[in-house]
C-alpha cells in the first residue's frame, strides 16, 4: 500500500507539470490561432479535452486511494485489538507466562506423542490391560516362571500338588514418556509400572519397572541393565520367559555411535553382594537391603552368614552392539566387587554364633570380612533368514556372575563363616531359539535354555566341605533346564492373543530336582 501511494505522488507531481506545459502550450495555440491560423487551434481544442478526461481520471484514483487507505487502518486496528484479546485471555486462563516459553509448539513429533502448548516438550501414554489364564500339570510355578523356587519331589510338599489353574491381571502396565526439545538435543524421559509387587487376593500393588531420563547419551534412573540383550530372547508369552526374568536396576550410564550401525553402554549400576550360606539361603537384593534401602552387612552377625552382604563400588557394565538389516549381535561385560561382613555386636556381646568358630561374645576374632572380585561375560545375537523370521540366542557366563543370570540370583559366591571361607562360584548358560512369522500377524517362536553353576567344593556335603549335606526343605540348586513354544495372534494392531506350552526342570547337588509342564493363554490389548 505505501508504495502505491509514493507512485501516485509521482504521478501527480508528473502531471502538473504535464498541465503547465500544456496551459502554455494551450496560449501559445491562440496565438499561433491569430497568426497561423485555423489548424492549430482546433489542436490546442483537442489537447484540452484530454486533459480534462486526465483530470477527471486522478480524482476517480484519489477516491478510490483513500477508500484503500481506510480498508487497510480498520484491518490493523481490528488484529491489534484481537491479538491484544487473546493476550488477556491467555494471562486469564494459564497465568504469567515464561518470557523465554515459545508461543507455539509445531514440531513434528515421533509418532504418538502429543505436543504441550506453550512449551517445546511433547507426551505420550502407553501401556496394555491384560489377562492371564495358567494352568500347571506339577508342581505351581506362580503367576510367572521362576524355576529357582520349583518344590523338589520328595522333598517339598507342595511338589505333590498336580493340576492347578490360576488367572490374574498382574502383567498388566502403564507408562508416561516425554520429549522436550532443548536447542542442544532432545530429553527424554520414561517411566513404566506392572502390578507384580505384592499379590493379595486379587489386589495387586504396583512395581515400578522403569524410570529413567536421557540427555545427550546421559542416562539416570532404572532400566534393563546393560548386560541385558532383550532382543535375542525371542517373544514369549510368560512375563519372565526364557531367561526367566529381566534384571532392572539403578543405574547411570552413557552412550555412545562410534560408528554407523555401531552403539557402545557403559554403565555403573547398583550393586548388590548375592551368595548362598551354608544352610542353602539365597542372600540378594532384598537381604542386602531389605525395606529400608539401608546396607545390613556392617552389623548383622550369624552362624549362617545371613543378610551380611555389602559392596562399597558400583557394578561396572557395558555392551558393544551392532545393528543392522540383517539382524544383530551384542558383546556384554560386567565387573563387580563382592563383599561381607559377619560382625558380632560390641555393645551386645549377643552374636548369634556356635563355638568355636566364632565365639558369642565380642572380641576381635569374631570379625570376618571378606571380598572378591567378580566377572561376567555374554555374546548374543538375533539373524534373520526368511523376511522378519530368523533366529536367535546367547551365551553368558563368569566367576561370580550370579544374578546377571538372571536365575542364578543369590548364587554368585558361597559363604559359610564357621569354614571362613567366602568363595566365588562360576556359571554359565546358553539360549537358543527360532521365531518364525508365518504371517505378518501370526508368529511362532521356539526355545531352549539350560543354565549351570559350579558349586563352590565348600558346600554342604561337598568334597573339601566340613558341613554335613543339607536334609531340610532348602537345598542347593545346580542346573536348570527349560523348553518353550508358543504362537501369537494378533488379529488387529494394539492386541494379541498368546498361546504358551513350557516344560521346566530344576535339579540340586545332591540329585533332587522339581518339574512341571506349564500352559499359558494370554490376552493382551495395548494403548
Amino acid at each position: 500500500m505505501s508504495r502505491f501511494i509514493e507512485k501516485r505522488s509521482a504521478f501527480r507531481k508528473a502531471l502538473l507539470v504535464s498541465t503547465i506545459v500544456c496551459s502554455t502550450l494551450g496560449f501559445s495555440s491562440a496565438k499561433a490561432e491569430e497568426s497561423a491560423g485555423a489548424e492549430f487551434s482546433q489542436a490546442g481544442a483537442e489537447l484540452s479535452k484530454e486533459i480534462a478526461a486526465l483530470q477527471q481520471q486522478i480524482i476517480e484514483l484519489n477516491k478510490k486511494v483513500s477508500t484503500m487507505e481506510t480498508v487497510q487502518k480498520q484491518s490493523e486496528e481490528t488484529t491489534r485489538q484481537t491479538a491484544i484479546a487473546a493476550a488477556r485471555q491467555e494471562v486469564a486462563t494459564t497465568g504469567v507466562k515464561r518470557a523465554d516459553a515459545p508461543a507455539t509448539n509445531t514440531k513434528a513429533w515421533p509418532t504418538g506423542y502429543m505436543s504441550v502448548p506453550g512449551t517445546s516438550s511433547a507426551i505420550k501414554i502407553g501401556g496394555f490391560a491384560r489377562g492371564d489364564v495358567v494352568y500347571e500339570s506339577g508342581p505351581q510355578l506362580g503367576d510367572s516362571i521362576g524355576v529357582a523356587s520349583l518344590p523338589l519331589k520328595g522333598i517339598n510338599a507342595a511338589a505333590s500338588k498336580q493340576g492347578n489353574t490360576t488367572l490374574n491381571a498382574r502383567a498388566s502396565r502403564l507408562n508416561f514418556a516425554s520429549i522436550t526439545e532443548t536447542g542442544k538435543g532432545d530429553l527424554t524421559t520414561f517411566i513404566e509400572i506392572d502390578f507384580f509387587g505384592s499379590n493379595a487376593s486379587s489386589t495387586y500393588s504396583p512395581r515400578i519397572r522403569h524410570a529413567y531420563g536421557e540427555f545427550l547419551g546421559v542416562l539416570a534412573g532404572q532400566t534393563t541393565t546393560v548386560f541385558g540383550d532383550l532382543d535375542s530372547l525371542g517373544t514369549n508369552v510368560d512375563i519372565n520367559g526364557i531367561n526367566g526374568g529381566t534384571l532392572r536396576q539403578p543405574q547411570v550410564r552413557y552412550t555412545m555411535t562410534p560408528m554407523q550401525d555401531v552403539k557402545l553402554m557403559v554403565a555403573l549400576e547398583r550393586p548388590v553382594t548375592d551368595y548362598t550360606t551354608r544352610d542353602g539361603t539365597l542372600n540378594n537384593a532384598s537381604n542386602m537391603f531389605g525395606s529400608t534401602g539401608i546396607s545390613n552387612g556392617a552389623t548383622n552377625n550369624s552362624a549362617t552368614g545371613a543378610g551380611v552382604g555389602t559392596s562399597a563400588l558400583p557394578d561396572l557394565t557395558t555392551q558393544l552392539r551392532w545393528s543392522g538389516s540383517a539382524g544383530h549381535i551384542a558383546l556384554r561385560g560386567v565387573v563387580r566387587q563382592l563383599a561381607v561382613k559377619n560382625i558380632a555386636d560390641a555393645s551386645s556381646g549377643t552374636g548369634a554364633v556356635t563355638p568355636p568358630a566364632l565365639p558369642g561374645s565380642f572380641s576381635s576374632t569374631n570379625n570376618f570380612s571378606a571380598r572378591a572380585t567378580a566377572w561376567g561375560i555374554g555374546i548374543g545375537g538375533k539373524f534373520i533368514t526368511v523376511g522378519k523370521s530368523g533366529f536367535f540366542g546367547q551365551i553368558n557366563g563368569g566367576d561370580g556372575i550370579g544374578r546377571y543370570i538372571y536365575e542364578l540370583d543369590g548364587q554368585a559366591a558361597f559363604f559359610d563363616p564357621t569354614q571362613r571361607k567366602f568363595q566365588t562360584q562360576r556359571a554359565y548358560n546358553g539360549i537358543l531359539g527360532y521365531e518364525h512369522y508365518w504371517q505378518d500377524n501370526i508368529r511362532t517362536n521356539l526355545m531352549v535354555s539350560y543354565t549351570r553353576v559350579e558349586v563352590s567344593p565348600f558346600s554342604p556335603g561337598m568334597a573339601d566341605s566340613t558341613v554335613a549335606p543339607l536334609n531340610s526343605t532348602t537345598r542347593i540348586s545346580n542346573q536348570f533346564k527349560k523348553v518353550m513354544a508358543n504362537i501369537i495372534y494378533s488379529p488387529v494392531a494394539n492386541m494379541d492373543v498368546g498361546f504358551e506350552v513350557g516344560y521346566f526342570k530344576r535339579e540340586t547337588i545332591d540329585h533332587k530336582n522339581g518339574q512341571t509342564v506349564r500352559t499359558q493363554l494370554a490376552l493382551t490389548y495395548k494403548f
